[in-house]
């Protein structure tokens, strides 16, 4: 299987929401991140926007509202 002509929008919100720990530990701004797909040796370089990081925030809160209310979303 070839490596996607751009990164799978999961991988990208995995790696903003790593990006986001980081800032949280580091106490620094990560501006950019790294998305490699072995395969083919494709890398992406993403910058990290208030956009992506505002979706990792929302999936996290979504996640929490199943676990609070204990449903399965359909």
């Amino acid at each position: 299987m070839k490596a996607p002509k751009k990164p799978y929008p999961g991988h990208v919100y995995q790696a903003v929401a790593y990006a986001m720990l980081a800032e949280e530990n580091i106490h620094k701004p990560v501006r950019k991140i790294m998305v490699k797909y072995l395969r083919d040796e494709k890398l992406f370089e993403i910058p990290v926007t208030e956009d992506l990081k505002r979706h990792v925030l929302w999936t996290i809160a979504k996640i929490k509202t199943i676990i609070e209310e204990e449903k399965i979303p359909r």
